[in-house]
């Protein structure tokens, strides 16, 4: 399934760069995984609370400013959109399947 591969790689690239509270996020990295998260929210739309705590986790250690600044960057526009276009071209039923594992750990 290409939404699982891309879900799974997401988070994996994702989740060193953005946890660390003294490594700078990084823009591109957000972009991607809220990318994902907020594509899973709009699919998943009963699970949406729990995308968004996950969302979260990912900037929990980070100063508002810096977070702000990612969001605001080019590379993180560029990759959330670029996601988001990725995942838009998934069917909805692999898509949820998907999403869900992801909650699930799985």
């Amino acid at each position: 399934m290409k939404i699982s591969l891309i879900l799974g790689l997401g988070a994996a690239m994702v989740v060193p760069q953005v946890t660390a509270s003294e490594v700078p996020i990084n823009g591109e990295a957000l972009g991607r995984m809220e990318g994902i998260l907020a594509f899973c929210a709009k699919v998943d739309a009963q699970s949406a609370a729990k995308y968004e705590e996950r969302s979260k986790l990912f900037t929990r250690e980070q100063a508002d400013k810096d977070v702000k600044a990612a969001r605001a960057s080019k590379e993180y526009q560029d990759a959330y959109d670029s996601i988001s276009t990725e995942l838009g071209k998934v069917r909805t039923e692999d898509a949820v399947k998907s999403c869900t594992a992801y909650l699930e750990g799985k």
